[in-house]
């Protein structure tokens, strides 16, 4: 039935997310803040039960987002909690890596017994093939013995390149996140940092927003949204970065 003359339509409000609208407020991009949020969530985040997870997660909008000049007393305590908080988990991060390369250089230490068995071994081989009739029995043992410390040796050399893998892996994301939160994050973040400077901050984050899995559309009208001050994102840039 078409509507009667004089009435209008009342177009249906969008709810608004109010993490979404609070980062909007801070000119803060959802993708920016999402590195807070994972760090909180981080598994070795250091005694932090569930309830104060979902605590921090409720507060932290409200504290990072703020400039450092004008937090209160109560939001810099929370900047500094956080802080604790992500220094907790670079150092738990870290006792996993030395306990890594511990473990390595255990293994390196058997290899070289290991090795150095191979080599007697083969030895008392050479040694009792030259006698071998006289000596069949123990030639044979000889053998089993080389066949064991090779194999024994190939599931140490195993075990090691694995622990290399594990070592490098764990150094790499280590780096990454530091990396990201330290420097390129907050300054892109902030605003703080103008002209190329902003280029290059982007250049070091994109390879991490191509990893995401994000459309093409969106990956490539992202930069231009990223690299514009808080202040001057208009509303195609914020769409932009609403969807990240």
């Amino acid at each position: 039935m078409p509507a009667k003359k004089g009435t209008k339509r009342v177009a249906e409000e969008t709810p608004v997310n109010p993490l979404q609208e609070t980062l909007r407020q801070h000119g803060v991009t959802k993708t920016e803040f999402s590195s807070i949020e994972e760090a909180i969530a981080h598994p070795l985040a250091p005694g932090l039960t569930e309830e104060c997870r979902k605590m921090l997660l409720a507060v932290a909008p409200h504290c990072v987002c703020v400039r450092a000049t004008d937090r209160t007393k109560q939001q810099a305590a929370c900047v500094e909690m956080l802080t604790d908080i992500f220094q907790g988990i670079v150092e738990a991060m870290q006792a996993e890596i030395d306990t890594e390369v511990a473990k390595l250089s255990e293994v390196e230490a058997t290899k070289t017994v290991l090795e150095a068995k191979v080599q007697e071994t083969q030895a008392a081989f050479d040694e009792s093939s030259a006698a071998f009739r006289a000596r069949k029995m123990t030639l044979a043992d000889a053998a089993k013995e080389v066949i064991a410390a090779k194999a024994t040796l190939a599931d140490k050399e195993k075990n090691q390149r694995q622990g290399d893998a594990a070592h490098e892996e764990a150094r790499e994301e280590k780096e990454t996140l530091e990396t990201a939160l330290a420097q390129e994050f907050c300054r892109l973040r902030d605003g703080e940092i103008e002209g190329e400077e902003v280029k290059t901050a982007y250049d070091k984050l994109a390879s991490l927003a191509s990893k995401l899995g994000l459309e093409d559309s969106l990956i490539t009208a992202l930069p231009a949204s990223m690299m514009k001050k808080p202040s001057e994102r208009g509303s195609f840039d914020a769409m932009v970065v609403a969807q990240l």
